[in-house]
């Protein structure tokens, strides 16, 4: 199974981006090989990925035999697997402390409501007062949060996402705008696509290490 063929095919298309040694080490020793093989599924639906899919079939494979399954989700978590594992794996992404300081103002001068999910390490720089603050308005929740449960609920206007494929995915479904946070990997070809062809996210900031301006922020 191949994740989606939006961010595939950078990965195989030689000259269309440099790719660090890693990642291309990866894109020679898995991506490129699944293009080999008898038929390959995709993670995804044709109404998003369909384009990119059909010029994989036509530049990488010598039959028709390519599938679009998804979205497939992480399955839901019952009531009694509370505290189980979030559909973002805890280390994927750890934000600094200069970074929970910008987005908690961000949070504080936008006055929207907000549901805050933080794992990690990150768990440990929410700001002195932040939430006592906001009592009433917005909700911290350190550790495993009901992502998908949460999106889907009407009430959500909008996801700040790093735009990971399940995690975009999470939200396209739930109907939610996504504010887009790339910050790795397939996170910017994933943005791209989002931003620039479905329209459907907009860019609030950009980067592992970067500290997004909270008034701008704000404004998103």
């Amino acid at each position: 199974m191949v994740i989606n063929a939006n961010s595939t095919l950078p990965l195989v298309r030689k000259g269309m981006k440099k790719l660090s040694p890693s990642i291309e080490q990866f894109a020679k020793n898995a991506v490129v090989p699944s293009l080999k093989s008898w038929g390959i599924i995709f993670n995804s639906f044709l109404e998003l990925d369909g384009d990119k899919m059909e010029i994989i079939k036509e530049e990488f494979t010598e039959h028709d035999r390519l599938w679009a399954i998804g979205p497939l989700l992480p399955i839901k978590a019952t009531n009694n697997e509370r505290g189980g594992p979030s559909s973002i794996p805890r280390d994927e992404i750890s934000l600094t402390k200069l970074q929970m300081e910008a987005i908690a103002s961000a949070l504080e001068e936008s006055r929207v409501r907000f549901i805050w999910g933080i794992n990690g390490d990150s768990q440990n720089m929410v700001p002195l007062g932040f939430e006592d603050r906001l009592v009433g308005k917005g909700l911290v929740i350190k550790g495993w949060v009901p992502q998908q449960a949460i999106l889907d609920h009407q009430a959500v206007g909008s996801y700040l996402t790093h735009c990971g494929w399940n995690s975009a995915l999470e939200g396209l479904l739930g109907g939610a705008l996504l504010l887009a946070w790339p910050m790795q990997v397939d996170h910017f070809d994933n943005t791209n696509l989002l931003v620039d062809e479905l329209g459907v996210a907009i860019r609030a900031c950009e980067g592992l290490t970067t500290v997004p301006d909270p008034n701008k922020l704000a404004r998103v």
